[in-house]
C-alpha cells in the first residue's frame, strides 16, 4: 500500500487511538495562502513534542531546517492545487475529512490539557445516531472507494467485515467529535488552521509527487550511466567478480582461504565462510534448495538470493536433532528433548554483493537494480521541487521564536518530528547472508556455543 494513502487511513479511520494528539506526520492537503509568518511558525514550533522543541530552541540551523522544508512542502502542495489536484473529486472529499479529523484532534487535546477524559467527550448513543443519519452509509462507502482509488495497487483487495465495521465506527466517532469542535470554536484557531494546513498540503503535495515519479521513471541509459558512476553497485561487476571466485573454487583453490579473501558478510567471512548445520527452511529458498541438492564436497554454481552471490560448499550431511536458539548447541543435541529429527547440511560459502550507498542496516535488502533507479528519481524529484520552489511565491521565515518545553529532554533522534517533504523512496541495505533459524551460532574461541537468533 503506498503511503499515501497509509496516511490517509491513519487520519481517516485511527482517530480513537491517535485523537488528543498534535502531530504533523499525515500526509494531506493543502489551505488557501501561501505565506507563513514569524507568529505561525512559533505556534508550529509550539505544536513539535518537547524534544524537538528542545533542539528547535537551541539550534537556530534546525530551525532554518525546519523552515526550509516547509517552504517546500507549501510550494508542491501549491504547484498541486495550480495542475488542478484538489479539484478531483476524490482529493476534495479527502480534504474536508482531513479538515474535520485534524479539527477534533486538536480539539480533544485542548480538552484533555483541561482536565477532561477522552470518553466525556462522546458518547456510544451519539455516535450510533450518527451512523442512522442519513447519508452516513454513503459517505463511508465512498471513503472507502475514495481509499482503492487512490491505492490501485491494493483496490481488489476486500476489506474484512469485522475491520470494516471497527473503521465505520471510529470513523464515526472522529465525525462526532469534529462537529462538537466546530460547535465550540476550534476551526477558528490560528493553531488549528496552520494544523489544518500543512496536513492537507501534505496530502496534495504526496499525491502530486507520486505522479511525478510515475513521469519520470529511470531510462535503461540513465542506469547504465549511474553504474558506471557507481561500479561497486553495478550486478553485472558483481556477477563477475563471483564467476572468477567460482572458477578458482572449482579449480581446487581453498575454499576456505577464498571465502576469507572475498566474502562480504563479516560473521561468515572471519570463519571462512563456515556456516552451521542447519535444515530445510532454515536458510531462505534458493540458498537451501541448492545445499540439499548438493553431495558433500560440492561446489555449487552462482546461487542469487536477495541477499546478493553465493557460492557453495557442501562439507557435511546428516539426520540431527532439532534445535533452538534457547538451548541447542553445535553437537546437535535437542534443545526440548522431544528427539525430533530432521536432514541437515553444514556447508560454507562465500557471498558477494553489490554495495548501495546510504544504507539502512535494519531495512530488507534491496536488489542493485532497484536501488539504482530509486537513486535516479530521488535526484529526478530533487530537481522538480527545486524548480517549483524557484518558481513558487511562498514565503517562509527562519527566524523566529521558539518556547522552550516546560522539563527538560533528551536530544531527539529526529531534527523536526516528522514536518518533511514526501519521504524519497529509501535506498535499502542488503542484510547479512542468511544463517540458520532458531539454531546456535559456531562456538567461540572459548568453545561455549553462542546462542540466539542469527542475523
Amino acid at each position: 500500500m503506498k503511503a499515501s494513502t497509509k496516511a490517509i487511513i491513519a487520519a481517516a479511520v485511527a482517530v480513537v487511538a491517535s485523537i488528543g494528539l498534535i502531530f504533523w506526520q499525515s500526509k494531506y492537503g493543502g489551505a488557501h495562502g501561501a505565506n507563513l509568518t514569524a507568529e505561525d511558525m512559533s505556534l508550529i514550533a509550539e505544536s513539535q513534542p518537547p524534544q524537538v522543541r528542545a533542539q528547535l530552541v537551541s539550534d537556530p540551523e534546525q530551525r532554518k531546517e525546519l523552515a526550509k522544508e516547509l517552504r517546500d512542502l507549501l510550494a508542491l502542495a501549491e504547484e498541486a492545487r495550480a495542475q488542478g489536484v484538489a479539484d478531483r473529486p476524490e482529493i476534495k472529499r479527502q480534504l474536508e475529512l482531513m479538515r474535520d479529523f485534524v479539527i477534533a484532534q486538536t480539539y480533544v487535546a485542548k480538552q484533555r490539557e483541561a482536565g477532561q477524559q477522552i470518553n466525556q467527550l462522546f458518547t456510544k448513543e451519539e455516535v450510533e445516531a450518527y451512523l442512522k443519519e442519513s447519508g452516513s452509509d454513503e459517505r463511508f462507502e465512498q471513503l472507502l472507494a475514495d481509499l482503492k482509488k487512490l491505492d490501485p495497487e491494493n483496490a481488489a483487495a476486500e476489506i474484512p467485515d469485522a475491520q470494516k465495521q471497527s473503521m465505520k465506527q471510529q470513523w464515526a466517532t472522529g465525525q462526532v467529535v469534529a462537529r462538537k469542535a466546530i460547535a465550540a470554536g476550534a476551526d477558528k484557531e490560528r493553531k488549528t488552521q496552520l494544523q489544518v494546513r500543512l496536513q492537507q498540503a501534505r496530502l496534495l503535495a504526496t499525491v502530486y509527487s507520486d505522479e511525478l515519479a510515475k513521469k519520470v521513471e529511470p531510462t535503461d541509459k540513465e542506469i547504465e550511466e549511474y553504474f558506471a558512476k557507481n561500479p561497486d553497485m553495478d550486478p553485472k561487476k558483481a556477477r563477475e567478480k563471483a564467476e572468477g571466485i567460482l572458477k578458482r573454487a572449482k579449480s581446487g583453490e581453498d575454499f576456505e582461504a577464498l571465502a576469507k579473501e572475498f566474502s562480504d558478510e563479516p560473521g561468515a567471512k572471519e570463519r571462512g565462510g563456515e556456516l552451521p548445520w542447519f535444515g530445510r527452511g532454515d536458510m531462505v529458498k534458493p540458498f537451501s534448495d541448492a545445499a540439499f541438492a548438493m553431495k558433500e564436497g560440492e561446489i555449487s554454481d552462482i546461487v542469487e538470493t536477495q541477499f546478493g552471490l553465493h557460492i557453495i560448499k557442501v562439507t557435511g550431511r546428516r539426520t540431527g536433532k532439532k534445535m533452538t536458539a534457547e538451548a541447542g548447541d553445535p553437537a546437535g543435541k535437542p534443545a526440548n528433548g522431544d528427539g525430533e529429527t530432521e536432514e541437515q547440511v553444514q556447508a560454507r560459502h562465500i557471498l558477494i554483493k553489490p554495495s548501495t550507498p546510504n544504507a539502512n542496516p535494519f531495512a530488507p535488502p534491496v536488489p542493485p537494480l532497484e536501488a539504482a533507479k530509486n537513486a535516479i528519481l530521488e535526484e529526478k524529484r530533487k530537481k522538480i521541487v527545486e524548480e517549483i520552489v524557484a518558481r513558487s511565491k511562498v514565503t517562509v521565515p527562519e527566524e523566529f521564536t521558539v518556547k522552550a518545553p516546560e522539563q527538560p529532554v533528551p536530544q531527539p533522534g529526529s531534527p523536526h518530528g516528522g514536518v518533511q517533504m514526501p519521504p524519497p523512496p529509501v535506498e535499502e541495505a542488503p542484510a547479512p547472508e542468511p544463517e540458520t533459524k532458531g539454531e546456535t551460532k559456531p562456538a567461540d574461541k572459548g568453545g561455549k556455543p553462542k546462542t540466539g537468533k542469527n542475523k
